[in-house]
């Protein structure tokens, strides 16, 4: 399974002051797509069941909020339905190292959490604890911890577990003494507005995931979120190993019982069981090489996009340069014209100046033929008359 993110919609590497990115993560239906469809007017798809419907990374439609610029990015969490953990850390760190590379620095983090649960179990403590990771101890000043589904239960019982998430060392306490702060979101959009509003008064920070990344090279086994997810993997590898041993030691038994049904039973779950170590095993050397192969692949995209926009820079420039020349052209070609026009009409001028004073020496000189023609004939006459 490719695990490349989803890039689109828009440009994520200014460092304008007016520009503000904000990610958000959280455990999958937490209401992290809901959140950013309502405050940016996006159309992210949103689960209504029980599978992820965010594969990738998603990026909404900017939008403007107290005269800046806003841009959500939304995130997979580690619980999801159809990515394993390797997967998704692989591609929250493709999305960021990339756009920390392109300059691209987030100015808070939101993570979600339902007010919702009854209790804060493994899962959802797992999923913080990966976060915590992920944006390291300078990184949490930045971050707001939303709590969400505030309409399912009653005001009593949210501010009960609003207390006990904010007070134990288990849960948040030890992000909120770091300078994480908890808001929580009812579904408007005013409340959405003010959680937005929040992340934007914090300076751009670098998360350590980032940092380890890109300024210090490491590779995500090396890493912090890497090294907590790999403990984590190996746990459960120990856990499945020891199952296995007590599994194949009840299978012994069984069959020297020759109970052929709980035989059958025991051999299919060591099967499952045998399949999950495989499918750990797997996901911990993914881990090792995974990043650096998408890396590699997202790195020669990004190459060939760079040319074709370079490609498509230097047609339009062409393009600009042959639309100059034909202005040019065109400017000289009529420059040229009404030389010509001007010297067609300086020249009809002349022929008709010639042509009135060839007719005024026609007039001057019927003027004086006329009267001695005329002065001829009397004369003809009157000698005729004295003849």
């Amino acid at each position: 399974m490719s695990t490349s993110a989803t890039y689109s919609r828009s440009s994520l590497h200014s460092n304008s002051t007016d520009q503000i990115l904000i990610a958000v993560m959280g455990a999958t239906g937490a209401g992290k797509s809901s959140f950013i469809n309502l405050v940016s007017g996006s159309d992210l798809e949103v689960g209504t069941g029980l599978r992820s419907c965010t594969r990738g990374v998603d990026i909404s439609s900017p939008f403007t909020i107290g005269g800046r610029t806003a841009t959500l990015i939304d995130t997979p969490g580690f619980d999801d339905t159809n990515l394993s953990d390797t997967e998704v850390l692989t591609i929250i760190s493709l999305f960021l190292s990339t756009i920390y590379e392109q300059g691209g620095v987030l100015n808070g983090v939101l993570f979600f959490h339902r007010i919702s649960d009854v209790r804060m179990g493994g899962i959802s403590r797992r999923n913080f604890n990966m976060f915590r990771h992920l944006c390291g101890d300078e990184g949490l000043r930045n971050v707001v911890i939303v709590t969400n589904m505030w309409d399912e239960v009653s005001e009593e019982q949210g501010l009960a577990r609003v207390q006990q998430l904010a007070n134990e060392d288990m849960f948040f306490k030890p992000a909120l003494q770091l300078g994480a702060i908890m808001l929580p979101h009812d579904r408007t959009i005013g409340s959405a507005q003010e959680i937005v509003r929040q992340a934007c008064r914090n300076t751009p920070v670098v998360l350590r995931l980032q940092r380890e990344l890109v300024i210090e090279n490491k590779s995500l086994a090396e890493t912090a979120a890497g090294m907590a997810l790999d403990e984590e993997l190996a746990a459960q590898t120990r856990k499945y190993t020891e199952e296995l041993q007590e599994l194949q030691a009840e299978l012994d038994s069984v069959i020297e019982s020759h109970d052929e049904q709980a035989a059958n039973e025991l051999a299919k779950a060591k099967l499952d069981m045998e399949a999950n170590v495989k499918r750990i095993n797997g996901e911990r050397q993914k881990l090792g090489n995974s990043y650096a192969k998408e890396k590699g692949a997202m790195t020669n995209e990004l190459e060939l996009l760079r040319q074709d926009l370079q490609q498509e820079r230097a047609a339009t420039a062409r393009t600009s340069a042959n639309i100059a020349r034909l202005r040019r052209r065109s400017e000289q070609q009529f420059r040229y014209d009404q030389e010509q026009m001007a010297r067609l009409a300086q020249s009809a001028t002349d022929i008709e100046i010639q042509q009135r004073q060839r007719a005024r020496q026609r007039d001057g000189i019927l003027n004086m033929v006329i009267p001695a023609v005329l002065r001829l004939f009397h004369y003809a006459q009157l000698h005729v008359l004295r003849r």
